[in-house]
């Protein structure tokens, strides 16, 4: 993993207590969609990205249709259990997080 800047530090700690050095399969799409909340874009890229199976690319491509169909994701299963496993790492604390950008 890159040198994480101060200002992703939370995120990665959240991502990494939850999920360990990947994110499941099963919950990609469901993260990614519960850490747009709290992430710009480009933020979102780099974090989830070097959680994800493959390559950062992934995020790029999958974000956008996350974004579009998430009143459909929040009806899974595995929405349900991604967000209830952030939630008891820390979620709702880091969504609450003040933003820092001092590298």
């Amino acid at each position: 993993m890159p040198k994480i800047p101060k200002y992703l530090e939370s995120s990665y700690a959240l991502l990494e207590r939850t999920f360990g050095k990947r994110i499941p399969a099963k919950y990609y799409e469901s993260v990614v969609a519960l850490m747009y909340d709290g992430l710009c874009d480009g933020h979102l890229v780099d974090v989830v990205g070097d959680f994800a199976d493959g390559d950062r690319g992934r995020v790029d491509v999958v974000y956008i249709d996350t974004i579009n169909n998430l009143e459909k994701l929040k009806e899974t299963s595995e929405h349900k259990e991604a967000l209830q496993l952030l939630e008891a790492q820390g979620y709702s604390e880091w969504l609450a997080e003040p933003d820092i950008f001092d590298e």
